[in-house]
């Protein structure tokens, strides 16, 4: 079993440069293509009082 703490580990880093180091470390195949849809593709927004917040892409961190 392993145990993986992401949002403490790769707070700041780049999403891309990440996958960039775990392929390095040899995670591919199905581990890879998990983390990848976990990480890609999110979005964030802040909302105040009614003012419409702008999204914006998350490339940096683990969503939460």
């Amino acid at each position: 079993m392993v145990f993986l703490d992401f949002k403490q580990a790769f707070e700041t880093i780049n999403q891309e440069i990440l996958f960039q180091i775990l392929k390095s470390y040899g995670i591919c195949g199905s581990a890879m293509q998990w983390l990848t849809d976990y990480l890609t593709d999110k979005k964030q927004n802040v909302k105040l009082s009614d003012v419409i917040p702008t999204v914006r892409n998350v490339n940096y961190g683990i969503p939460t």
